[in-house]
């Protein structure tokens, strides 16, 4: 939930099966180009977490087992990690379905992070990378494709939704999928949606049934901390992402000063921080860890209607010129006033700041604070 925050600103983020392979072979014809992933002949199971119910082809699959091009690599309530013979690798989340085809791995349901060159195709969509971090949530039934961008670029191509005559589509040998947009074939309200392009931070809601692409920037901070670095992509597995250091890397570009917990630095992998940008992170970490205390020091929190632990989470930046951006309250106590006095308490210190460290590379620092309160009732709040 995002808050507008009064002017006192603060001063010291298998359905149509044959019909997707055609269209993964023709990427190069509707937005990927040619050559941008090698071509994936077989996807290796190099781990399983949380139980052993991963299927090939709906025989029991154990590690080192291979699915080769046409068969399809299912989880129940297990997670687990394909190795493909590029290099890329795929994580799939419990109860996912991914076919190995030559030009694109084919996801019918569920969701996988995908690290390194390989396409993926949908009912929706096919993407073309050439080494990169994303991931993928598909429901063909619902013909719903959601795509998330932690770094680098991924093109998209949305695909028609499938209709009875893509097998005749399909037979034929020479037809062209062409670069313009594609029509959803929806009988009662056809609508058109177009190739396009996500960069990092960036995510889009294919709705093939409407025809409608939605393409925002992602709640960064929180899709990072909850979705991946303590999510299920990242969490128990001990193999590091082939683009590790290029996640990192994007961490920084987009949260400048953002330090990672030890528990999440493990589970990215082992990363080149110069010496320089090292001495950088300490300095803002303090920074961070004074302006904490300032906010903390001053904050009067009205009485919650009841007992309990009352919790308000922000997020906010501070530009050079000591300007606060951007705030949101990313988990609120359920006691809106409790939400409003946290804001208010750091427009407060505006005017008050201390110079960002100059060392800071970008524009401004993303803050991320926690305002915790204890009831009970009869006691002050504080």
């Amino acid at each position: 939930m995002v808050t507008q925050p009064s002017p006192a600103f603060f001063g010291q983020h298998g359905r149509g099966f044959a019909y997707l392979i055609a269209l993964c072979l023709m990427g190069g014809a509707i937005g990927v180009a040619p050559g941008q992933a090698a071509e994936v002949t077989r996807a290796e199971i190099t781990k399983i977490l949380d139980s052993p119910q991963v299927y090939i082809q709906e025989h029991p699959a154990k590690l080192k087992d291979i699915a080769r091009s046409g068969e399809r690599v299912r989880t129940a309530q297990a997670r687990a990690q394909l190795t493909f013979n590029t290099g890329a690798i795929a994580r799939l989340t419990a109860n996912s379905s991914l076919t190995v085809n030559t030009q694109c791995a084919q996801l019918r349901q569920g969701i996988i992070l995908v690290s390194g060159a390989v396409n993926v195709c949908t009912q929706t969509i096919v993407t073309g990378v050439r080494g990169t971090t994303y991931t993928i949530e598909a429901d063909d039934q619902k013909q719903i494709t959601v795509i998330k961008v932690y770094e680098g670029k991924v093109m998209v191509s949305p695909l028609p939704a499938a209709t009875d005559d893509r097998k005749a589509l399909f037979r034929s040998t020479n037809f062209l999928l062409r670069s313009q947009p594609l029509m959803a074939q929806n009988p009662s309200a056809p609508k058109q949606v177009a190739a396009f392009t996500l960069n990092e931070g960036e995510e889009a809601i294919i709705d093939l049934s409407q025809g409608k692409v939605t393409q925002q920037n992602m709640s960064w901070s929180k899709e990072y901390q909850e979705e991946l670095l303590e999510g299920p992509f990242l969490k128990g597995y001990t193999e590091p992402l082939p683009t590790r250091q290029n996640l990192y890397d994007a961490i920084q570009r987009l949260f400048p000063g953002m330090t990672l917990s030890p528990e999440n630095q493990q589970a990215l992998g082992p990363v080149k921080v110069p010496i320089v940008q090292r001495y950088c992170q300490q300095l803002l970490s303090l920074y961070k860890t004074n302006l904490q205390l300032a906010v903390k020091e001053g904050w009067k929190p009205p009485q919650p209607p009841s007992s309990g632990r009352w919790i308000t989470l922000l997020e906010y930046r501070i530009s050079r010129d000591l300007k606060i951006s951007n705030m949101a309250v990313v988990k609120s106590s359920g006691y809106p006033a409790l939400d409003q006095s946290a804001i208010q308490r750091v427009f407060a210190l505006e005017g008050q700041l201390r110079p960002l460290p100059s060392c800071l590379p970008g524009s401004s620092l993303f803050i991320n604070h926690r305002f915790e309160l204890n009831f009970q009732s009869g006691l002050s709040p504080l």
